[in-house]
């Protein structure tokens, strides 16, 4: 049973700061059980107050991607190369290709790059597009971007044949 003073003393919590913006822009998944419900209740008490409509699992816990949508080279570039798709899918599919390229075997980078990445060059797809998500103004996209993008870089140069491709004019600065 929920009462007036457990409704007072959250919402005073709220008021005095428990939840940073930081907070409010991380997925879920990076929240402890308690920020994330501090989260959902800033969340729902901001809509009430602002009298919109607020859906906390279609706005906020999201469905993940399913692991066929990650094995997609097409989907992953699709998603990646603008900034329709749900910002956390988003944000997924960027900590996915980190996984698989920096976090593996190299035998399991290769494996990644061979299967996703190396077909049609999508390689320089997936490079253009995350440039796109550095643009993203939440920050929880463009800081996820920011601090992946080295690792990312790095294995795909290990990966390709002519590391030079990726500094290529016409093919990958300037659509950049």
């Amino acid at each position: 049973k929920i009462t007036y003073k457990m409704i007072d003393t959250l919402m005073k919590r709220l008021y005095n700061g428990s939840v940073s913006r930081q907070d409010k822009s991380l997925h879920p998944k990076h929240l402890s059980y308690e920020k994330r419900n501090l989260v959902i209740w800033d969340k729902i008490f901001e809509h009430l107050l602002n009298k919109t409509s607020f859906n906390v699992e279609e706005d906020y816990l999201f469905g993940a991607l399913q692991e066929e949508d990650l094995r997609d080279g097409d989907k992953i570039i699709r998603m990646l190369s603008s900034l329709e798709s749900h910002w956390q899918h988003r944000v997924q599919l960027m900590e996915h290709i980190d996984d698989k390229l920096s976090n593996g075997s190299p035998m399991e980078r290769d494996i990644f790059f061979a299967s996703i990445l190396s077909n049609n060059d999508n390689y320089i797809n997936v490079l253009t597009g995350w440039s796109c998500q550095l643009t993203d103004d939440r920050s929880g996209v463009a800081r996820t971007g920011v601090m992946l993008l080295p690792a990312v870089l790095s294995s795909i140069l290990l990966c390709i044949t002519y590391p030079a491709i990726l500094f290529d004019e016409d093919r990958v600065i300037i659509p950049i």
